[in-house]
């Protein structure tokens, strides 16, 4: 029985004459929490582009539950259940928590442009908006607006937007950045308690090492466009080729035994 939610075989993707990605396969598990690393330029956000639809490959194919979605528009992979978060956030800044949430879940549904309703008449919508702001610790911030929110909870903010439609796939782009150090934990727990849910996949491009080592139940090593390691955070910790290229050198992780 194949268990791969996402899979990816032989990707490459040129810009003029860069090769960005170089005939990358990549195995995504259902149900786990998959993390996609690399220092600079080694192709992490390319592959992640690939895998979310924005950028089409040069070459290769990409599945999603056995159907090729290689390409499918970015809107239409929503509807599949795929979800996808940005660097930046995606906010409307001077509306509530709460109505962020409402209108990212109208937005996938059939009332996606009836304006003149009145907004407690979309009862499904405001369920599942308060379902998801209960998730993301978010609930009692419902009625502030969103950009009185910390840049954390901004992030949880986007996290619940994309919840709403019940996403069996999330593709976290760079989920920490700009974030401050203490407010970190509070989004690990909020991506572990989604993934615990039984029923969701997560897909992570990350450059906090702690965030990645604590949460990935695997995790892809990139260099310079190509595949470099691939396993779970233990062994990545303690492959020698990684250390030497990347982890080592600006984490310092500890040295395997045999180093």
């Amino acid at each position: 029985m194949n268990d791969a939610i996402l899979e990816a075989s032989n990707l490459r993707k040129v810009f003029g004459g860069l090769v960005a990605v170089d005939d990358v396969s990549i195995r995504i598990e259902r149900g786990s929490t998959h993390s996609i690393i690399g220092p600079n330029g080694a192709g992490k956000t390319t592959l992640f582009n690939l895998l979310t639809g924005r950028y089409k490959p040069t070459r290769g194919h990409v599945l999603y539950k056995g159907q090729d979605i290689t390409n499918m528009p970015v809107h239409r992979r929503a509807h599949l259940g795929i979800g996808r978060s940005f660097q930046i956030t995606n906010l409307f800044p001077n509306l509530t928590v709460f109505e962020n949430a409402r209108l990212a879940a109208q937005a996938l549904g059939r009332d996606s442009f009836r304006f003149l309703r009145r907004a407690d008449s979309f009862d499904d919508y405001v369920t599942r908006a308060y379902e998801a702001l209960e998730i993301t610790g978010l609930r009692e911030a419902a009625q502030m607006p969103a950009n009185a929110l910390p840049h954390g909870g901004k992030r949880k903010l986007e996290l619940a937007m994309i919840l709403v439609s019940n996403p069996e796939l999330l593709l976290l782009d760079e989920p920490t950045a700009g974030m401050a150090s203490e407010q970190v934990p509070e989004l690990i727990a909020v991506i572990d308690r989604i993934q615990k849910q039984g029923n969701k996949t997560v897909v992570l491009v990350e450059h906090n090492m702690n965030v990645v080592m604590n949460i990935s139940d695997r995790i892809t090593v990139m260099h310079h466009g190509l595949v470099l390691s691939e396993g779970e955070p233990k062994q990545i910790a303690a492959d020698q080729t990684v250390q030497n290229v990347y982890l080592g050198e600006l984490y310092d992780l500890p040295k395997s035994e045999d180093a």
